[in-house]
């Protein structure tokens, strides 16, 4: 499983290890991240009900703490589930299969880099875009998802670049 979602490279004779995650497939991540959780926003925006933010809320507190801990493969793992959950809130089944199989691949992007670049994820963002959810306007949670994708993909594609710390420190 882990070798079809690409997350583990087989090499003959020599075993199988984890996958590199290059520059370009960073920029290909977060393109596809946009597009899907700027869409599961929207749809999650336009049939929230008020009793579907506390699980989020909760999931946000867990995230503060694993912060708090230094925990970030926690941390990581809490913000792949807190966007699973708004995903599910969409109501959409096809969305939700399509995000699974980007999870994964995102969960793997957000262990490797934030302990190297933890300036680089900025959770408080996370409760910009429940309130956004809140609201109902299913254009501004959209608009506001698309833009924290948007600006955190670049920011990784700046530390790509050379000079910069995120694939140089991994080698």
């Amino acid at each position: 499983m882990v070798s079809e979602e690409g997350l583990v490279k087989s090499c003959p004779y020599r075993g199988a290890f984890v996958a590199e995650l290059t520059p370009k497939d960073a920029k290909d991540l977060y393109v596809l991240r946009s597009a899907i959780e700027g869409l599961a926003r929207r749809l999650a925006a336009e049939r929230v009900r008020p009793e579907d933010m506390e699980p989020l809320r909760q999931t946000l507190r867990e995230m503060d703490e694993a912060l708090a801990a230094d925990d970030y493969s926690r941390y990581a793992s809490l913000d792949i589930h807190f966007h699973s959950q708004i995903v599910s809130l969409a109501g959409n089944g096809m969305l939700k299969e399509l995000w699974s199989k980007l999870a994964s691949k995102a969960l793997l992007f957000l262990t490797v880099t934030w302990p190297s670049i933890p300036k680089l994820h900025q959770p408080k963002e996370h409760q910009t875009y429940l309130d956004a959810i809140a609201s109902g306007d299913g254009d501004y949670a959209e608009q506001v998802m698309r833009e924290h994708l948007a600006n955190f993909g670049q920011k990784v594609l700046v530390e790509a670049k050379p000079g910069g710390m995120l694939w140089e420190e991994r080698r």
